[in-house]
């Protein structure tokens, strides 16, 4: 199942961010989606910890599974730019860049990943108010405020903690690990 809940986070007036759930099966060693669960805030309650007013429960067999997996697409899109490009990749990249920039000064590794780092680096603090300012791409094209954008982005960042990691097990004899790299962090 693959999960995203953004009931905590406020939207605009206009629109809601739903929060969404993918269910999945192995068939002949390929994942096939058996169900999307969609809920919806109540009607004009977009603030955070709003009551869901409806949940959708939807098959590959019903009439709107076009529409579930658009709803689910959405979702899943925010959640690949705040949590994954913004938070995981870039925000989170810069403490290894200060690091590699401190100790790499003649290791033969500077040459192929600084260049990484710097281009990954560069664009956080220019590009900060474009992306999540009032004006900025996610907080104009999606239904989250700019404090919402900014809230999810330090719940994410909340979640990148290596303390006490280990790699997952396998689920089954030759099966690959996923590339889930953190896990909660620990209070």
């Amino acid at each position: 199942m693959v999960s995203y809940a953004f009931s905590d986070y406020e939207s605009d007036r206009l629109h809601d961010m739903n929060s969404v759930q993918l269910f999945l099966k192995l068939k002949d060693n390929k994942m096939l989606p058996t169900r999307i669960v969609i809920k919806v805030r109540a009607k004009g309650r977009t603030n955070p910890k709003a009551p869901y007013g409806k949940c959708y429960s939807v098959t590959p067999e019903h009439g709107l599974w076009s529409a579930a997996k658009r709803a689910f697409r959405s979702t899943w899109a925010v959640v690949g730019e705040v949590d994954a490009d913004l938070g995981m990749e870039h925000l989170n990249t810069g403490q290894y860049a200060i690091a590699a920039y401190r100790n790499f000064h003649t290791n033969p590794i500077r040459k192929l990943l600084l260049p990484f780092l710097r281009g990954v680096t560069n664009i956080n603090d220019p590009e900060k108010t474009s992306i999540f300012g009032v004006t900025g791409v996610l907080t104009s094209n999606t239904p989250l405020t700019t404090s919402a954008c900014w809230l999810r982005l330090r719940h994410v960042l909340g979640t990148l903690d290596w303390y006490e990691w280990t790699p997952e097990k396998p689920l089954y004899e030759g099966s690959a690990p996923s590339h889930n790299c953190h896990s909660p962090a620990k209070t």
